[in-house]
């Protein structure tokens, strides 16, 4: 009934009001809020993004997903002694200047903060250490179908207030790549 006076409030368009209603009678949206352009700078960094907006929104809403995000997959690397942290940060000066020991980083990759993720991720990667997803659409599609399989949503809707900061962006072309990928979900 409320989402009902809501659309009449708010659609004059007759049609289009219906299949919105019977749209929303027959599946449940998980929304996902970005806002602005949030430290991307390329595809790894997009990916991340949205990565950490999706887990916000999951963590607003007291919802737990065995999925794990890239933040959570490098902390528990961490967490199990798989890196020795001390001589990475003692080795890179660029890690050092942001944490001092083990539990600082464990604490900014809990905060999902991209600068120290990408800072150790590259650092790994040199060292021939990977451990992220393929690619954000496939993570996506994974979350999503936790959801659906918890009751709790048919699928995830991605919100970009101020998206079109991210076309101007240098690395726009590659983005556009990314999120063609991204929005091919919604077919599927």
């Amino acid at each position: 009934d409320e989402i009902q006076e809501y659309l009449s409030e708010r659609l004059a368009h007759a049609q289009l009001r219906e299949r919105l209603g019977r749209f929303r009678q027959t599946k449940r949206i998980f929304p996902v809020v970005l806002k602005g352009v949030s430290n991307i700078m390329d595809n790894r960094t997009f990916a991340l993004v949205i990565e950490r907006a999706v887990k916000q929104a999951l963590q607003q809403q007291q919802v737990r997903l065995s999925t794990p995000s890239d933040f959570e997959k490098m902390a528990a690397q961490i967490a199990h002694e798989m890196v020795n942290v001390d001589k990475l940060i003692a080795d890179h000066p660029e890690l050092a200047c942001y944490v001092v020991d083990k539990d600082d980083l464990l604490n900014r990759l809990q905060g999902q903060d991209i600068d120290i993720f990408r800072t150790v991720e590259i650092i790994l990667s040199q060292r021939g250490i990977h451990f992220s997803h393929d690619n954000i659409s496939i993570w996506l599609t994974q979350v999503a179908g936790e959801l659906q399989k918890q009751g709790l949503a048919h699928t995830l809707m991605l919100f970009w207030d101020e998206f079109t900061n991210l076309l101007e962006l240098g690395a726009a072309k590659e983005l556009l790549t990314e999120l063609q990928h991204v929005a091919e979900l919604s077919v599927s």
